[in-house]
């Protein structure tokens, strides 16, 4: 980051964490850009149009080239029993919940429609019971989109990765408590999860992944997959993510109808349903929330650094 000592002064973060513009400037051009990414987030949260019709055309697209159209957890079973045919092509579809499931219900309500099966990870601060168990019923795959690990860097604030790495037996018991009560509440066997990506995890390259590094931990909690795991994604000839509330991007890299036309044998296909069909309320209390876990993370780390000795004997135990 270049410095400018007529704008020293002020710093703002110009390259957000999360997506949201972040509180640091060092130029008028950072400030410039700042301001330009506040705007098209304001834009994104309340006035950008619905796209599910751009989903459902994908999804047709895909089917209409022949492609074979999988859940993690189904696409998973295949490669365990070596079933890949050879000369089909795959589409897994995956799609993280992040925010409030009603976009998801529109996305799952299209699959139906087009006789689609595909996963749906839900975060704990979005479950959805009922709905968790319609998706399972029609053959689709409804599981945990984890973040323990991030959630108690963020709450004992952490800020270095191998403080992070400490707190990884906590994580692993909260993990292991959290899936033990979805799988009562919902009745789900939830075999395979895929882990959520916060602030917290791209500021100290620690992934909440690490989790279920541990094999025999992996064993313990009855996982058979990571949505991660290299034996899933070294597979993947191509692997295509939209990007969600950062107008005018929509999808990271390239569409993945470039994919699709270029026949790529296996695709993956993260989509996150909030970014698809707009509800404003929903976005600003996110945004708000965004905000607040960060002056909460800013307090932790402050309270962190003036006791350290207490934090470590907490980390200990």
């Amino acid at each position: 980051m270049t410095n400018d000592s007529s704008a020293a002064a002020v710093t703002i973060q110009s390259k957000p964490q999360d997506g949201l513009p972040s509180v640091k400037a060092t130029s008028p051009r950072q400030r410039q850009l700042f301001f330009k990414r506040a705007l098209y987030r304001a834009y994104t949260d309340l006035c950008l149009p619905n796209r599910l019709w751009e989903y459902r055309d994908l999804l047709q697209h895909a089917k209409d080239l022949g492609y074979q159209i999988h859940s993690v957890y189904s696409f998973w079973q295949m490669l365990n029993h070596k079933d890949l045919a050879a000369g089909q092509k795959y589409l897994v579809l995956r799609h993280d919940v992040d925010t409030a499931s009603s976009s998801a219900r529109k996305m799952w309500t299209i699959d139906m429609q087009l006789n689609i099966r595909s996963s749906y990870y839900f975060r704990l601060t979005t479950m959805d019971t009922a709905f968790l168990k319609e998706i399972h019923a029609a053959g689709c795959e409804a599981s945990y989109h984890y973040e323990e690990l991030s959630t108690i860097m963020k709450a004992k604030g952490v800020e270095e990765p191998h403080q992070a790495i400490q707190e990884l037996p906590h994580a692993r018991a909260a993990f292991k408590n959290n899936l033990k009560r979805l799988r009562c509440l919902t009745g789900l066997p939830m075999r395979t999860v895929a882990a959520h990506g916060d602030f917290v995890n791209r500021r100290l390259k620690v992934f909440n992944t690490m989790i279920l590094e541990d094999e025999r931990f992996r064993e313990d909690v009855d996982i058979d997959a990571e949505a991660y795991d290299d034996n899933i994604t070294t597979h993947f000839v191509g692997s295509y993510s939209d990007v969600t509330r950062e107008y005018p991007r929509r999808w990271k890299v390239q569409h993945p109808s470039v994919g699709l036309n270029a026949g790529e044998t296996v695709i993956h296909l993260l989509i996150h349903p909030e970014g698809w069909s707009r509800n404003s309320a929903r976005n600003v209390a996110d945004d708000l929330s965004r905000v607040w876990q960060e002056l909460a993370y800013g307090y932790a780390i402050r309270k962190r650094r003036a006791a350290p000795d207490e934090i470590t004997r907490s980390s200990a135990q």
